[in-house]
């Protein structure tokens, strides 16, 4: 999940395309704490290695 541009955390819209989900999906998967955020000012930002732990705990989770 390398970006050529060296791109370190997303807005949600972005971090939703990268998923390949929708936008309302990643929103409820921040604010339920699946997928890690951080504040910067006013906006929400997510750490690419948020997205890429996210991917991770659904691997290893039982059941998923």
């Amino acid at each position: 999940m390398t970006e050529p541009d060296g791109q370190i955390a997303y807005n949600v819209p972005h971090a939703a395309k990268v998923l390949d989900l929708g936008v309302r999906t990643v929103w409820a998967l921040v604010h339920a704490g699946d997928i890690e955020s951080v504040k910067i000012g006013s906006a929400r930002r997510i750490p690419r290695t948020a997205l890429v732990a996210y991917i991770e705990s659904l691997r290893t989770e039982p059941g998923r």
